[in-house]
């Protein structure tokens, strides 16, 4: 019985429950510390034991700790720890208690229950040096006497103000105003400095005037030319050449008028007649062939013409190039004339018609969707 005690002991210290079987279950609980201040007295905290006999069920732990303690298996450990509950329990019948050392003190009543007185003994270790002491209250005498504030005087600090006298002397005086005469006199009678040379190509100007005249003199559109009432008769050569932006024959023309130099000429609507045709004769007496195209711009232009046709329905993806060729000769033979196989990004697709129009694209799988063969057919765009 004493080494079940001490087992249970033990058990107490990490866990919060051990149940001995067919006799009841001894509970630990923390209890804080506490101030009797009836009796002035500290309780220091601590772990409480309490006893349920309604826990009968064996949860192992002292099993386990027979097992750990004496080396031998779990059905010999339980029946050890059966036999010294059934001695615990006839002594208990036999005297009417059975003292735990450590734990408590258990009590068969008249009414065959069980009651448990516990022991206040520290059953863990961080609680182990703390015992119950006292501690007298300090009386306090209430004074009626109230505190009166003193402030010591603050001594008065006087500052002693010193005056700083200037004095000057006469010849001092008199010297300043000879000097303020001197300059006045100066500022007075100086010949004023003025810039009688003046060089205008050496100041700033937002437009120089001389560019403005030399654009005067250069410039045929300045030069007023008087209005004619007489309409200048065109050639029907001139008439029928259309005035197209990018003739050779007219970018030939401009560049000549402009770089001819400008005179000053009075212009008369004599002169203004005699000129006219004859520019115009000049610009259609000398046209320039254009270069001759190579044959192969020909074939280019028809190439370009016809629109790229980048929309592609494909009906299948195979593993290798010759397969995905072969599928499109196949198909190109049963009268899908575009057929052809598309290879890129590692992929062999083949692909049954092209369109260059994605809406068409569209409609043409859609409609190519309704044979069974190629339901899964879809667009790519490339």
């Amino acid at each position: 019985m004493m080494t079940l005690a001490q087992h249970i002991e033990k058990l107490l210290a990490d866990n919060d429950c051990v149940i001995v079987p067919h006799l009841g279950g001894f509970i630990s609980c923390y209890s804080p510390a506490q101030w009797i201040e009836k009796d002035n007295l500290f309780l220091p905290p601590g772990r409480m034991t309490g006893f349920n006999p309604r826990l009968t069920i064996n949860d192992g732990l002292l099993v386990q700790s027979y097992m750990a303690e004496r080396h031998i298996s779990f059905a010999e450990a339980s029946r050890q720890v059966q036999r010294e509950a059934d001695a615990l329990l006839a002594e208990l019948h036999a005297q009417g208690s059975v003292e735990l050392p450590r734990i408590g003190k258990l009590h068969l009543s008249i009414r065959n229950t069980f009651d448990f007185t516990p022991d206040h003994q520290t059953t863990s270790a961080e609680l182990y040096g703390f015992s119950n002491f006292r501690m007298q209250k300090l009386d306090r005498h209430a004074t009626s006497a109230k505190p009166v504030s003193f402030t010591p005087p603050v001594p008065e600090k006087r500052v002693q103000r010193q005056r700083i006298r200037l004095h000057f002397s006469a010849s001092f005086w008199s010297n300043a105003a000879a000097v303020a005469a001197i300059i006045i006199l100066f500022f007075a009678i100086s010949i004023p400095v003025k810039n009688t040379e003046i060089i205008n190509g050496n100041y700033a100007q937002l437009l120089p005037t001389e560019m403005l005249s030399t654009i005067s003199q250069q410039s045929l559109a300045i030069t007023p030319v008087a209005p004619t009432r007489q309409s200048c008769p065109t050639p029907p050569s001139v008439q029928a050449m259309p005035q197209a932006e990018d003739s050779p024959v007219a970018t030939e023309a401009l560049p000549k008028a402009s770089t001819a130099p400008a005179t000053k000429v009075q212009t008369t609507p004599e002169t203004v007649k005699e000129k006219a045709p004859r520019s115009t004769q000049t610009a259609v007496s000398h046209p320039t062939k254009a270069p001759a195209a190579p044959k192969g711009s020909s074939e280019t232009s028809r190439a370009t013409s016809s629109p790229a046709r980048k929309y592609h329905i494909i009906v299948a993806s195979v593993g290798t190039e010759t397969d995905a060729r072969r599928l499109a000769a196949d198909l190109v033979k049963k009268g899908y004339t575009r057929a052809q196989a598309i290879i890129g990004d590692g992929k062999m697709r083949v692909s049954i018609d092209s369109f260059a129009n994605e809406t068409e694209a569209y409609q043409a799988v859609n409609k190519l969707r309704q044979e069974e063969i190629y339901q899964n057919a879809w667009v790519l765009k490339k």
